[in-house]
C-alpha cells in the first residue's frame, strides 16, 4: 500500500470516529466504532448459518464419490 493511500485511509477512519464524537446521534449509535461491532457480529452469525447449514445437508464425506463409483460398478453386474 502506498504511503498516500494510508494516509487516506488514517483520514477516512479519523474523520468517521469524530464524526460520531461531534454529532452522535441516538442510543447505541454514539458509541465510537459501534457500526463496525454490528458489522463484525453479523459476519460472524452469517459465517455459523454457513458452517451450520454444511455440516447439515451439503458437505459429503471424504470417499461419498469413492462409495458411489463402486456401487454403480457392483449394481451394473448382471452376470453375463
Amino acid at each position: 500500500m502506498r504511503r498516500w493511500q494510508k494516509a487516506a485511509l488514517g483520514g477516512f477512519a479519523a474523520a468517521g470516529v469524530l464524526g460520531q464524537v461531534v454529532d452522535p446521534g441516538q442510543g447505541w449509535e454514539a458509541i465510537p466504532g459501534s457500526f463496525a461491532l454490528f458489522g463484525a457480529l453479523g459476519c460472524l452469525l452469517l459465517m455459523g448459518v454457513a458452517k451450520g447449514l454444511g455440516k447439515i445437508g451439503i458437505s459429503r464425506e471424504p470417499d461419498f464419490y469413492r462409495r458411489e463409483n463402486e456401487r454403480e460398478r457392483t449394481d451394473g453386474d448382471d452376470g453375463d
